[in-house]
């Protein structure tokens, strides 16, 4: 896994939007928060021999340069200490092709389930930053940016520590896809389409 930036004791907690520069950040993110489907798929498309995690900085540089995602970053005293990415579902189901990768089919199918939301690809807290309110700060942070039809993201049935902080936040199970492993091994069965109906 990628290596987290260490934490320092205590300090101010401050939220900047994120840059090209921070892709190193989000490379961990989305290692952590995936727990290791990124890092699965990212050994998928590297090219021979490339480093997987500097094909995932080059792939993070341009989605953070991607003006639809819409990226957050969580600092202690300057230290990032979490982070998130979210973008709009718009109002078409996306098509799955025959050849989509067997394992991001079922995520697929659940983005198409939450339509018009606003939707949260990846939030994660770093380790020594937890218990100290940031991953709700990070969802409340994004919350004014719902869709005609709220706030979705997806998590594993097994993740229930994340479970409950969106629970608190008025997030809501709506449907589920089995899991697919193809060379990658979840701790859950399957993956959960969480919805927060909008509130504005």
């Amino acid at each position: 896994m990628h290596a987290a930036p260490s934490a320092p004791s205590q300090g101010e907690i401050t939220i900047r939007p994120a840059t090209p520069q921070d892709a190193s950040v989000f490379v961990t993110v989305f290692d952590r928060a995936s727990l290791g489907l990124a890092a699965c798929l990212w050994r998928k498309n590297a090219e021979e021999g490339e480093d997987i995690y500097a094909y995932a900085n080059r792939r993070m540089v341009e989605r953070l340069k991607d003006p639809k995602n819409h990226c957050l970053v969580a600092e202690v005293d300057g230290v990032p200490a979490g982070a998130i990415i979210t973008y709009d579902i718009g109002d078409t189901p996306e098509d799955i092709d025959d050849d989509a990768e067997p394992i991001v089919v079922p995520l697929m199918e659940l983005e198409n389930k939450a339509l018009e939301t606003h939707y949260v690809n990846a939030i994660s807290v770093f380790d020594g930053f937890e218990g100290r309110g940031i991953g709700t700060r990070l969802l409340r942070a994004v919350a004014g940016r719902e869709g005609r039809n709220g706030m979705s993201l997806i998590i594993e049935d097994d993740n229930l520590r994340a479970r409950a902080l969106y629970e608190r936040e008025g997030y809501r199970e709506v449907a589920s896809r089995p899991v697919v492993g193809d060379g990658w091994n979840p701790g859950g069965e399957a993956f959960i389409l969480m919805v927060r109906p909008p509130v504005g």
